[in-house]
């Protein structure tokens, strides 16, 4: 058990923001395989407990979206969108190629589970389960024409068969939702913005960091204050500015200006003696 802690404390500090692992996750995700690309899916999308557990081609089914939510410490259920039902290892197995199935959630740490960070990968993880200590994989087993994606529980190790992808469910909408866990590791088409004065890689993290303002990056700097208007900012404010007292702003008064007749050519803004400046003024 002192090496599941010594793990986790690793992942939390290792991980944070770099795959969500340390915050509440509110979902649903996909969980993407590495070593095939496929998403973790509850087969048949069958809402019974004790149905399998497997990758699956990706195609944004219920039945693929899955909740993470955190029980403390850094660990996490995971559960079915289709069914609410959490992934478990069944009987609380401590056996290496035991496989998965879906069952009421009820608390138990076989239901638990921690995102290990996979170092140097751009976000990958290893999702561990608390009771047996052990690490979910799907790849070939058994004899060489035997091939299976059924999720089961072995010892963790460097195999990219270990290896999933976080990734938001809703990811894609153009919005980098960082309230519901968005960052950009788990959603770069949301999070990750290009150039053309878009806002820079590390907006959406909750900083306002250096080189990021309220109008590069409000999610981070909050909304710009109103801008404060004066006689040379090239702004003809015409509550306050006029020909007469501002003409770098609104211009020089017309060569009729001050014969006491409001032409059809002036207004309050370019001859406010003829045409009164009250008329412009904003109540």
């Amino acid at each position: 058990m002192k090496k599941i802690s010594l793990i986790v404390s690793l992942a939390l500090v290792l991980g944070g923001f770099f795959a969500g692992a340390a915050s509440a996750q509110v979902g649903p995700w996909h969980y993407i395989a590495e070593h095939n690309d496929k998403c973790i899916d509850i087969e048949s999308a069958s809402t019974a407990n004790g149905a399998k557990v497997q990758v699956y081609g990706c195609h944004g089914g219920d039945n693929q979206r899955i909740e993470s939510r955190s029980v403390g410490g850094g660990w996490f259920e995971l559960v079915a969108d289709h069914s609410d039902k959490c992934i478990e290892v069944p009987n609380h197995s401590s056996d290496t190629g035991k496989f998965l199935e879906q069952a009421d959630c009820d608390g138990g740490t076989n239901q638990h589970w921690a995102k290990i960070p996979v170092p140097l990968s751009g976000g990958l993880i290893q999702l561990q389960n608390r009771h047996s200590d052990l690490c979910m994989q799907a790849e070939t087993r058994g004899w060489p024409f035997y091939r299976t994606d059924d999720l089961y529980q072995t010892n963790c190790g460097n195999n990219d068969a270990q290896y999933f992808e976080e990734e938001r469910a809703d990811c894609g909408n153009g919005t980098c939702e960082i309230f519901d866990g968005e960052n950009q590791f788990n959603c770069p088409e949301d999070c990750i913005f290009g150039g053309g004065g878009g806002p820079p890689p590390s907006c959406g993290n909750g900083f306002c960091n250096s080189g990021e303002t309220c109008s590069s990056c409000p999610l981070d700097c909050g909304t710009c204050p109103p801008p404060v208007l004066f006689c040379g900012d090239g702004l003809c404010d015409t509550s306050s500015e006029n020909c007469s007292s501002c003409p770098s702003d609104c211009g020089l008064c017309g060569p009729g200006c001050g014969d006491g007749f409001c032409d059809f050519d002036e207004d309050c803004t370019t001859c406010p003696q003829d045409c009164g400046l009250s008329r412009c003024q904003v109540f």
